[in-house]
């Protein structure tokens, strides 16, 4: 009697990740694992050897283009099946007729998410005979009535000793372009050269090296993890614009999702890294200042930001940005008297004069230079440099929230 048959969770695992590169099925693997157990399990008398290093399923190139799950035993290649919810056994019609099914198809019952028992045999005259009903379909299916019970020693005996059913036929080694339209949209090929494809692809190395350049651009498993990781990366996108625009009103949600996009483009989409997240920030303060000091030399403003961010105090970050201590000092008696207002102004001469007169300063000594409009220039720098701080600060601030 057929024992039942236990994997493992770290091979379920294992499994899982390949069936998300190769967007095959995860019965197929699990099925395939389970006969393989099924067959070191059998009297080592018998000389059945295992050799899972040559089976045509260990390349993912392979698995992933024609769908092929078969384990070796003494140098003959077996395909394996699992038994599906609906009582049948299905396969890719590229498949049928070809050398691949020559010993035919062991069948296997999973009877839990990580258990199964080998259920039965079909052979390939099945296959061919099913193949002839199949209409339009690209696959052909098997009624679990017609599996036939088996002694799994006996079966592979007389698999050795019978002649292949199926002997492989010779055809013109298809093209990159042929393989790629085989790989992305086999509809558009006859059945006959989808098959004639396939028995290249087996004998040849260099057909399966074409195969793997397809399967990485082409394949449903590709094409898969593409959109997954495009939407998680969306939704962390949105999530982040959303805590962005709860605490920067200056800039828009376009603008602050396109910052977002163009800091993933430059340090990928873990957004919890701090290569982005400061990337992220620099991009958010850069684009505040050239909104706000259209005017200013956005370069001394965007360095004094980025000095704000990587944890400086104001005094440092300003430095040699200013043109002269008094402008600066004038700079902060204008923004200590102003009350709190919505958007970044030029200092009027009142303004400076004020600050002047708060200071107990002469205009004459305002600046290094001799003209008043020099003056207003500095100090309206030093201003605009100060606003930035405050920007730098606001966005070392929020800083935790970006993660």
């Amino acid at each position: 009697m057929v024992s039942q048959i236990e994997i493992a969770a770290e091979l379920v695992r294992l499994s899982q990740g390949r069936v998300k590169k190769t967007g095959t099925k995860l019965t197929n693997e699990l099925s395939r694992m389970i006969l393989e157990e099924e067959v070191t399990r059998l009297d080592p008398e018998d000389g059945f050897l295992l050799e899972p290093d040559q089976s045509w399923s260990c390349s993912d190139a392979l698995v992933a283009a024609t769908g092929v799950n078969d384990l070796v035993v003494n140098g003959l290649h077996v395909d394996v099946r699992p038994l599906d919810c609906d009582r049948t056994v299905a396969i890719s019609r590229a498949l049928v007729g070809t050398s691949y099914l020559s010993h035919g198809t062991l069948v296997v019952e999973l009877t839990g998410a990580h258990s199964g028992r080998l259920l039965g045999y079909i052979p390939a005259p099945a296959w061919i005979a099913a193949d002839r009903h199949s209409g339009d379909s690209s696959w052909v299916s098997v009624l679990a009535s017609e599996i036939q019970p088996l002694d799994l020693a006996q079966l592979l005996r007389r698999i050795a000793l019978e002649q292949s059913v199926i002997k492989p036929r010779a055809a013109a080694v298809p093209e990159l372009t042929e393989l790629v339209k085989f790989v992305s949209s086999r509809s558009q090929i006859s059945l006959s050269r989808q098959r004639q494809i396939v028995e290249s692809a087996l004998a040849n190395a260099k057909v399966v090296k074409q195969l793997e350049r397809c399967v990485d651009l082409w394949s449903s498993g590709t094409m898969t993890r593409i959109v997954q990781s495009a939407a998680v990366w969306n939704c962390r996108v949105e999530n982040l614009t959303n805590k962005i625009m709860s605490r920067f009103k200056s800039l828009s949600r376009d603008e602050v999702r396109g910052l977002i996009l163009q800091t993933g483009e430059k340090w990928g989409g873990q957004t919890e890294s701090p290569f982005f997240r400061k990337g992220l920030l620099t991009a958010l303060g850069q684009e505040s200042v050239q909104k706000r000091f259209q005017t200013a030399d956005v370069s001394k403003l965007t360095t004094a930001i980025e000095r704000i961010l990587s944890g400086r105090p104001v005094s440092d970050a300003i430095g040699d940005l200013v043109k002269s201590d008094l402008a600066l000092e004038l700079a902060v008696a204008i923004k200590n008297n102003r009350q709190k207002i919505s958007n970044f102004m030029w200092a009027s001469a009142e303004e400076i004069g004020l600050a002047f007169r708060q200071l107990a300063l002469q205009p004459s000594y305002s600046t290094h230079s001799t003209t008043e409009e020099a003056g207003v220039e500095s100090v309206n720098e030093a201003l605009a440099i100060l606003h930035a701080c405050d920007i730098g600060a606001e966005l070392k601030e929020a800083e935790g929230e970006f993660e």
